[in-house]
C-alpha cells in the first residue's frame, strides 16, 4: 500500500470514526469535546505518533497553522465568550485557558511547521497544495458533527455573518498555508542537491 493511499484512510478513517465514538457517549462535555475541530486536530497528531507520511504531516502542519490563526481571532476579538465554550471547567481563569491553549493551538501549528520546513524540506512526495484537502477534511467536520456549517453548539453563540467570515478565512487560511508550505518543499527540493554538494 503506498503513502498516499494509507494517508487517505487515515483521513476517511478519522471522519468516520470520531463522529462514530462521541455518539457513544451520553456524557455533554464528552461529546462536545469530540465535536472541536481541536481536538480532532489532537486526534490526527496522536496518530501521526505511530504513523509517519509527508502528506499526513504536511496536512497536520497546515491544520495547526489554521486553528492558530482562528483561535487567537477569537481570543482577541471575542475573549469574554471564550470563557463560555461548554467544555471550559467554570473554575478556570483566563491565565489557565491561555496555558491549555499553548498545548492544544500554538505548540502543534510551531512544531509541525519547524519540522515541515527544517526536515521535510528535501523530500518530494508532497507534490500539490494540500491545503484543498484541509478545507474538505474541515467541511467534512463540520456537517459529520453538526449536519451544518454552524458549529456554534460545541463552543459559543456568534452572529450567522460572523460564522461565514470566520468560514471565508479559514478556508483561504488552509488554502493559503497549503501554497507556502507546498512551496517551500518545491524550493527545498530544486536546492536540496546545491545545498547536499555545498555540506559535502
Amino acid at each position: 500500500m503506498n503513502n498516499i493511499v494509507q494517508y487517505d484512510i487515515v483521513l476517511i478513517g478519522v471522519v468516520i470514526t470520531i463522529p462514530y465514538i462521541k455518539n457513544l457517549f451520553s456524557n455533554k462535555i464528552i461529546y462536545i469535546t469530540l465535536s472541536q475541530y481541536t481536538n480532532w486536530n489532537i486526534a490526527l497528531i496522536c496518530i501521526n505518533y505511530f504513523y509517519k507520511n509527508n502528506n499526513y504531516e504536511a496536512f497536520i502542519a497546515i491544520n495547526s497553522s489554521t486553528i492558530f490563526v482562528i483561535y487567537h481571532i477569537f481570543r482577541l476579538t471575542c475573549r469574554d465568550k471564550i470563557m463560555l465554550i461548554p467544555n471550559i471547567p467554570k473554575y478556570f481563569t483566563y491565565r489557565a485557558v491561555d496555558f491549555v491553549s499553548f498545548f492544544v493551538h500554538v505548540l502543534p501549528a510551531m512544531v509541525y511547521t519547524h519540522d515541515l520546513i527544517y526536515n521535510k524540506i528535501g523530500k518530494c512526495d508532497v507534490q500539490h497544495n494540500i491545503g484543498y484537502e484541509v478545507c474538505l477534511f474541515n467541511l467534512l467536520w463540520a456537517l459529520q458533527c453538526f449536519g451544518t456549517l454552524n458549529p456554534c453548539n460545541a463552543y459559543f453563540h456568534v452572529d450567522d455573518i460572523y460564522v461565514k467570515n470566520i468560514w471565508y478565512i479559514t478556508l483561504l487560511s488552509h488554502i493559503f498555508f497549503g501554497y507556502i508550505y507546498n512551496n517551500l518543499i518545491t524550493i527545498g527540493c530544486t536546492l536540496s542537491p546545491c545545498l547536499h554538494h555545498i555540506y559535502i
